[in-house]
């Protein structure tokens, strides 16, 4: 896997493409949601000054929930601006 990530050719083609088109990208969102997540924490923190702080203390887990629920009702999982276009399943 990592000779695919390198640019090495995969001696079996299907093995690339799985890992070009699927897993590396769902890697590469995972490590940035998650260091973005934990970012917004430690100011979530820092700024009340309260160890314990999160998301519910400004309303922002509940504004989350509002807006997944009206792009899932509007968008039908998908969110598209322009002529860039996000699908909810592949």
């Amino acid at each position: 896997m990592l000779g695919i990530l390198k640019g090495d050719i995969a001696s079996n083609v299907s093995w690339q493409y799985i890992v070009m088109s699927y897993r590396f990208p769902q890697a590469l969102t995972a490590l940035l949601t998650g260091s973005v997540l934990s970012v917004c924490g430690l100011m979530l923190q820092a700024i009340f000054r309260n160890p314990l702080a999160d998301a519910s203390i400004l309303g922002i887990s509940s504004g989350a929930g509002l807006g997944v629920a009206c792009v899932m009702m509007l968008f039908g999982g998908g969110l598209y601006i322009g002529g860039l276009s996000f699908g909810g399943f592949a």
